[in-house]
């Protein structure tokens, strides 16, 4: 089933006419789809915290799952295409952070809650 996942984003992409997805799963849901057998290009949003401990910036899942849910909220809601946009995002504090992202793999980070 983890190919007939992968394949059904593909046909979506697709129909939509998008080389890009946006992935705002967990890991643990995320992980049954084969990253190989994506046609579209996965960018994947990192929600961390910083806490005044100065172990520097973690993930804290109960708010990043939150942060997920409101990041597909922003994008589904604002119909955003461009994947710069993207990087807007603010809710609930976060800040894009280029100097922390690397490739697909975006930062976004916030003060601890």
């Amino acid at each position: 089933w983890r190919d007939d996942l992968a394949k059904a984003l593909n046909r979506q992409a697709e129909r939509l006419g998008t080389d890009l997805l946006v992935n705002c799963a967990s890991q643990e849901y995320f992980s049954a789809v084969p990253p190989k057998a994506l046609k579209p290009k996965v960018i994947t949003p990192q929600f961390m915290e910083i806490k005044g401990d100065g172990k520097g910036p973690r993930i804290v899942s109960f708010f990043a799952k939150q942060a997920r849910g409101a990041m597909a909220r922003f994008i589904a809601e604002n119909r955003l295409t461009d994947p710069a946009t993207i990087q807007d995002f603010d809710t609930g504090g976060y800040r894009f952070q280029p100097q922390l992202s690397d490739g697909d793999r975006w930062v976004f980070l916030r003060p601890a809650a």
